[in-house]
């Protein structure tokens, strides 16, 4: 299972953050995964039930995303977010790893500019 979290700009006033799933393997897998963002470095809980906990099945071979309306958020200018998502096999007791998404900077204008080399 390879997984990645993604933040993608919906419209001029929101974002929303999502967790994408591709199965790799021959047979169906079930992880469990949890969303969060962080703005302006501090980390903001997504509503349930992706924000604590859901289970996944993806197909064999096959690539999902979460919903779009599960976590958004509006594109406040002078902040800068990232997509938060941890994902672990359907019966892990405690959250372990998590991976962040390319961090979307707001500029004073509104205007969402992605971080990356100059």
């Amino acid at each position: 299972m390879v997984w990645k979290p993604c933040l993608v700009v919906i419209d001029e006033q929101t974002m929303a953050f999502l967790v994408q799933f591709t199965n790799t393997s021959g047979t169906p897998m079930t992880v469990k995964a949890k969303l969060a963002y962080v703005q302006a470095t501090v980390e903001q809980t997504c509503p349930a039930p992706w924000g604590t906990s859901v289970t996944a099945t993806i197909p064999a071979g096959a690539t999902r995303i979460s919903p779009a309306d599960a976590c958004t958020a509006a594109l406040t200018p002078l902040q800068a977010f990232q997509a938060r998502a941890w994902v672990e096999p359907h019966d892990a007791t405690q959250w372990a790893y998590r991976e962040h998404s390319p961090t979307l900077h707001v500029q004073r204008a509104g205007n969402p500019v992605w971080a990356g080399p100059s």
